[in-house]
């Protein structure tokens, strides 16, 4: 299976877990609280910051391993166009998640969390049964004892975790603040999946003619002006 294959698929099982639980813990806590006599509230944000915690850990450990997985198995000539293809799907599947699912984010969470953790686990099997990775000297631990790649992680880390701060206030301050219903916010995600979607698509004829680092560099730049803009520009 090579040398990333191995820790994704260990990790795997423990994240789809995590994923399912999430839309269980009403009646975990409720389980909980009835067997250790504590306080059922109490109990429940215990456990929703443990298994959120954890959830996000597995997530970030299988996102720096996969990020460098396809380098190894997709030709260096193509791996533009498979990155953009990825993010067509990904912005598909949020596309049909936000506009059709999210208006049943509240009344039926225990449906979709554990429709979610077992398609990503059955994707990850799929991919594993029909993807070998090049067996190659050398151990994948040397990754981590490289100073740039330990700064790279704790970057990717620190904006993952910004990222899913942000995702959180986000839906608060639409249903709370603004006062739109979970199906409204659904579908302005909707919307900008759909422009996300358009704009991934151009980029697949070029991608792979220009310098991969520079059109990181640049997609990174609206990015940095918006969220200094939303700070300071936007007003409730």
């Amino acid at each position: 299976y090579g040398r990333r294959i191995p820790y994704l698929a260990a990790s795997i099982p423990f994240l789809a877990s995590l994923c399912i639980m999430i839309g269980w813990l009403p009646e975990i806590s409720e389980w909980v609280a009835g067997f250790s006599g504590a306080d059922k509230l109490t109990v429940g944000l215990v456990l929703l910051c443990v298994v959120s915690a954890l959830f996000y850990f597995c997530s970030l450990f299988i996102g720096a391993i996969g990020c460098y997985l396809p380098p190894d198995v997709i030709p260096s000539c193509f791996i533009g166009r498979y990155m953009v293809a990825a993010r067509l799907v990904s912005s598909a599947a949020g596309f049909l998640f936000n506009y059709f699912l999210m208006k049943y984010a509240t009344s039926h969470s225990k449906e979709i969390f554990t429709g979610l953790g077992l398609a990503f686990a059955l994707c990850f099997n799929i991919f594993f049964h029909f993807r070998s990775e090049e067996r190659r000297v050398g151990n994948f631990t040397e990754c981590f004892c490289n100073r740039f790649y330990l700064i790279l992680f704790l970057g990717i880390a620190i904006t993952q975790v910004s990222t899913q701060c942000r995702g959180i206030f986000n839906i608060l301050f639409a249903t709370k603040d603004l006062a739109l219903t979970t199906e409204q916010y659904g579908q302005i995600n909707a919307v900008g999946s759909l422009a996300v979607l358009a704009a991934t698509f151009l980029c697949f004829f070029w991608i792979d003619k220009v310098n991969p680092l520079l059109v990181f560099i640049a997609s990174n730049i609206p990015i940095l002006i918006l969220n200094v803009y939303g700070y300071y520009g936007v007003h409730d």
